[in-house]
């Protein structure tokens, strides 16, 4: 099994847009309120994870849409006064060179976190073939 590989920078969560077009392809940022959101993008033989820290928000806030081999993740903070947030809303897409698995992917927020789970299209996994021989 390979191992699960990821773009490192100083900052923990925080890249420049540079390294992850490298690595996944581009990523466009339609912000509002220019938020500081730090982001740590892995892959693995088989899936992609991105992790967004989004402190303060909670489930009902956030909507991820997948299209083919884009990711779009918007969040729409409430205006009921009870959590101070320290962005209003953005949208941030995430747009990856191999085609992904919609039906297989999954999030979860946890302390501040948003994971999302990308698995790989079938078609985009590599596979091994066995050999036979006639004997």
């Amino acid at each position: 099994m390979l191992a699960r590989r990821e773009i490192l920078s100083p900052r923990p969560f925080m890249f420049t847009d540079h390294s992850l077009e490298d690595l996944f392809g581009s990523i466009s940022h339609s912000n509002l309120s220019r938020p500081s959101v730090h982001e740590r993008l892995a892959e693995d033989e088989t899936s992609f994870q991105i992790d967004l820290e989004l402190p303060g928000i909670r489930e009902e806030e956030l909507e991820i849409q997948i299209q083919e081999s884009r990711v779009i993740v918007a969040v729409n903070p409430s205006k009921d006064g009870t959590v101070q947030h320290r962005f209003e809303k953005f949208k941030r897409t995430f747009r990856f060179k191999t085609p992904l698995n919609a039906d297989a992917a999954n999030a979860s927020l946890s302390h501040g976190i948003l994971t999302i789970q990308l698995p790989k299209a079938a078609s985009a996994v590599p596979r091994t073939l066995t050999i036979k021989t006639d004997q």
